[in-house]
């Protein structure tokens, strides 16, 4: 199995936190990961596009998943995201 690198796992984490506020505010995402607003976007959406969830352990796969949900809602759906066992 893959893993995400902390860095990636921890801007995943930190892009979903903030949804229900209509996402991160820029000065946040420059903070906590010295990235502009636009390069959290462009990172996230790299991650989502580049990595295969299948490949990642149940909890990453998730992350990867909700995180393409909102980025992408088109391609990604609630049924894609593995239920707890």
């Amino acid at each position: 199995m893959r893993q995400l690198d902390r860095f990636d796992r921890d801007l995943l984490v930190f892009v979903l936190s903030w949804r229900r506020y209509g996402g991160p505010p820029e000065d946040e995402c420059m903070v906590e990961f010295g990235l502009n607003l636009d390069q959290v976007h462009e990172r996230c959406m790299e991650l989502v596009c580049r990595c295969h969830p299948n490949a990642y352990r149940d909890a990453e796969r998730t992350l990867l998943l909700r995180a393409g949900g909102m980025l992408m809602p088109n391609r990604f759906s609630a049924r894609d995201v593995p239920r707890p066992r």
